[in-house]
């Protein structure tokens, strides 16, 4: 399958990289209604680790997949769903690299609905899983699970809000 200068096997090999990211998004998508769906009836807590440790890779990845993306990744898309279920929060616990990988999100290029998303799962995290947006009235536990997640990268999510609000983009 290669000719001479090699061109052909590198032109499948993109071909295969671009197929596996497709096949990793529609996972992340797939996964992130699976734990929505049956948030209420199963404990996906057991599983945290081993869901974390198999995507450590693609969390790491997560900032530099939001550089002028119009549409949120599937991953951030993953996280804001586990951010949004009060049952589901303590899967962040698990991993610190998926909140702070969600807040290196925010740069000055990070298109808004990439921000929506992230400001959705902000939202959830303050308000453990309900929402500030919905217009009801909100009780806030004092010192929540989300709150602590954010309380300890939050010198990282001001410098990336700071980083945003003063670009030039």
């Amino acid at each position: 399958n290669k000719d001479l200068d090699g061109d052909e096997s590198t032109a499948v090999d993109r071909d295969d990289y671009s197929r596996i990211g497709r096949v990793r998004s529609l996972c992340f998508l797939r996964l992130s209604q699976m734990l929505s769906k049956f948030s209420f009836s199963i404990d996906f807590i057991k599983f945290g680790k081993r869901l974390w440790n198999s995507m450590t890779s693609s969390v790491i990845a997560l900032p530099n997949t939001v550089v002028n993306a119009e549409n949120p990744p599937s991953l951030l898309q993953l996280i804001e769903t586990v951010a949004s279920q009060r049952e589901l929060i303590p899967l962040l616990q698990e991993s610190d690299n998926a909140v702070i990988a969600m807040f290196k999100c925010i740069e000055g290029t990070t298109r808004s609905k990439v921000i929506g998303c992230i400001m959705r799962a902000i939202d959830g995290l303050l308000t453990d899983g309900g929402s500030f947006v919905d217009g009801d009235s909100v009780t806030v536990k004092a010192h929540s699970l989300g709150q602590k997640l954010i309380l300890k990268h939050i010198h990282l999510l001001i410098s990336q809000f700071t980083k945003r609000l003063t670009s030039d983009s």
